[in-house]
């Protein structure tokens, strides 16, 4: 059992995920990382605990159910409670409808959207069972408002992701559990390290053709962690339901060349 308010993050293992845990854990929150990575969530647990946070790492799958249900029982049994909940594992697999595998489309939506939905109701039926108020955050992206190109399932789920949002909150009126949705602009993270490098350039490329992404500017993690932390600490009474956070856009021509600092 612990005094301090635990947070459970999923994805944790690098970028958002990892910046998020770690904001939480400077804030004063215990916190629970999931991932598939366990080698690399030890490494965020470690980081966490040296800021006087007890931290666990326990592997998670969010696209499996049992696997989903292991990791709650592992938060509760450690901490025996659970105040917010960030829902923030995510996948993206580039290429047009017509070019991807099935096994791709259905890896993004069942990861970006089954996922966080399969982790929200873990996370809801605890706070329900023990009326506690607490928090569901999820972490979508701005690609929802414009066309991307060669990310369709990647921006239909998280465009889902949104209305799950909406739904789950009306379903929830009344009970103080709060439901917030930070839509993120570019954020520099590994997202994409894993893709073609020049079909990735070429992406990039048809993005700024098409507008979605006129500038190279990005977040920093920091950025969103900082505001998620807001968001689950702002006084009871105030809900943040929609956070949209994005880079300052500068012209290209004042954007440092790659490399440059």
């Amino acid at each position: 059992m612990t005094d301090r308010s635990v947070v459970a993050v999923t994805g944790a293992s690098s970028g958002i995920g990892q910046a998020t845990a770690l904001a939480f854990a400077a804030a004063g929150w215990n916190v629970a990382c999931g991932a598939r990575r366990l080698d690399r969530l030890e490494e965020v647990v470690d980081r966490a605990r040296s800021t006087g946070a007890v931290a666990l790492s326990e592997k998670l799958d969010v696209t499996a159910p049992d696997s989903v249900s292991s990791f709650f029982e592992a938060v509760l049994a450690t901490f025996g409670r659970l105040d917010a909940v960030v829902c923030n594992a995510g996948t993206a697999v580039p290429g047009t409808i017509a070019a991807l595998e099935a096994s791709d489309i259905l890896r993004v939506i069942e990861t970006n959207l089954v996922g966080s939905a399969l982790c929200a109701q873990a996370a809801v039926r605890h706070f329900l069972r023990t009326e506690t108020p607490g928090d569901v955050v999820f972490v979508s992206s701005d690609s929802v408002e414009k066309p991307f190109p060669s990310m369709v399932p990647y921006v239909a789920s998280k465009a889902g992701l949104e209305h799950l949002a909406v739904g789950l909150r009306a379903e929830l009126m009344g009970t103080g559990i709060r439901v917030s949705t930070v839509r993120l602009g570019p954020t520099l993270t590994e997202f994409g390290t894993d893709w073609d490098m020049d079909a990735a350039v070429e992406l990039m490329r048809m993005w700024k053709r098409h507008a979605v992404m006129p500038s190279r500017a990005v977040l920093d993690v920091e950025a969103p962690a900082l505001a998620i932390v807001g968001i689950v600490s702002a006084p009871r009474g105030t809900e943040y339901r929609l956070v949209s956070i994005g880079p300052t856009t500068v012209d290209e021509a004042e954007e440092p060349e790659r490399g440059e600092a």
